[in-house]
């Protein structure tokens, strides 16, 4: 199943808490579990449980993608835990501490010896790579490993691709222009076709949390609600307004939205952040 894209949300999870003491969780168990868990923590645990193995959090952070979801962080382990709005771990934060991967990565390890061993995986912005389908997530910062978060692994779905948003040209491996049944033929008939002016349509995926803009039984435009899709400079779903002007600049402003026509890219913004972005042909 496909899911909205928390777990890339690394710099958020960065945010959580910046002053680190050195007091690990339990003596037997600092493994990192790539899509399992992180020492007595464990994905698809409930809060309770949580809470009972760590104690009170000592900060509550709320998602940017999510109101209902929640980062707590525990900075005396060295760990933050991302629980979804179902109220169960999705992801696990490590920033220091004792805890090591079984091959014995862990923070401070050189990015090189991170790549001998799960190759190049997924760049997701700058200094971010992402093994999705290890379920296993690193930040670096100098070729040294600053961050690393545990997650629940992926299939690896056609189409998706290096899930770079390149703007006026394509998401990961869907590019404006293909035939939209190859996205049939990969993905199955569309949740829901909804007929636009002019002869258009949107074909939309309500798994993968895309519509596709079809004119002439080609694709015409993606409209991206998951953040499994970012750009080269980091952006994605969830990111915040002030980011996007600053990477992309100025624009027209419209409806919630922020458009770069001469870029064919658009962002819908919510409160601040950016709810969905739109890949069109550049004008």
């Amino acid at each position: 199943m496909r899911k909205r894209f928390y777990y890339i949300s690394l710099l958020a999870v960065l945010a959580v808490s910046l002053a680190w003491l050195a007091q690990p969780v339990a003596a037997g168990d600092n493994s990192i579990r790539a899509g399992q868990g992180v020492g007595p923590i464990n994905l698809g645990q409930s809060l309770a449980q949580v809470k009972g193995i760590l104690g009170a959090p000592a900060k509550v952070v709320k998602s940017p993608n999510d109101p209902n979801a929640k980062f707590l962080s525990y900075p005396q382990q060295k760990l933050a835990v991302f629980v979804g709005s179902n109220g169960v771990v999705i992801g696990v934060t490590v920033l220091g501490g004792p805890w090591s991967t079984p091959e014995g990565i862990k923070i401070g390890s050189s990015k090189a010896a991170v790549t001998k061993i799960y190759g190049q995986g997924l760049l997701r912005g700058q200094g971010n790579v992402n093994y999705a389908e290890r379920g296993i997530a690193f930040a670096y910062k100098n070729g040294i490993v600053s961050t690393i978060y545990v997650q629940k692994t992926e299939d690896n779905k056609a189409l998706l691709g290096d899930r770079l948003i390149m703007p006026g040209q394509r998401c990961g491996s869907i590019k404006i222009g293909m035939p939209v049944n190859e996205v049939v033929q990969a993905w199955g008939q569309p949740d829901n076709v909804l007929n636009l002016q002019g002869g258009s349509h949107i074909y939309q995926y309500k798994e993968e949390m895309m519509g596709f803009i079809v004119r002439q039984n080609r694709v015409n435009g993606m409209v991206i609600e998951t953040g499994d899709f970012i750009t080269t400079h980091g952006l994605k779903v969830g990111s915040a307004k002030s980011d996007v002007l600053r990477i992309f600049g100025p624009c027209k402003e419209a409806d919630s939205q922020l458009i770069y026509d001469k870029k064919g890219i658009g962002f819908r913004i919510l409160d601040g952040r950016v709810q969905q972005i739109t890949v069109l042909p550049r004008d």
